[in-house]
């Protein structure tokens, strides 16, 4: 591959200067912080993103929102 390409991959990561690497054949620890699940619950992994959309529209819920398209919207977020 271009070394500008994967240059222009690696620091659109938020990952520090140490962490980056230009071999391949070594593991990069920063992409495993990010792909990483943050719950995983009767085999279903939950990342970051899921839980804040479950809390978001239990929220809404609970405070009475009475937008249904805004549920649906946020429902094919959740599932996709």
């Amino acid at each position: 591959m271009n070394n500008n390409y994967n240059d222009t991959v690696m620091n659109k990561q938020n990952c520090p200067p140490s962490q980056k690497n230009h071999n391949h054949s070594i593991p990069n620890n920063c992409d495993e912080k990010f792909d990483s699940d943050f719950f995983e619950i009767f085999g279903l992994k939950l990342y970051f993103d899921d839980i804040l959309l479950i809390c978001m529209i239990f929220f809404l819920y609970n405070e009475g929102v009475q937008d249904q398209m805004l549920f649906v919207a946020l429902i094919l977020l959740l599932i996709s």
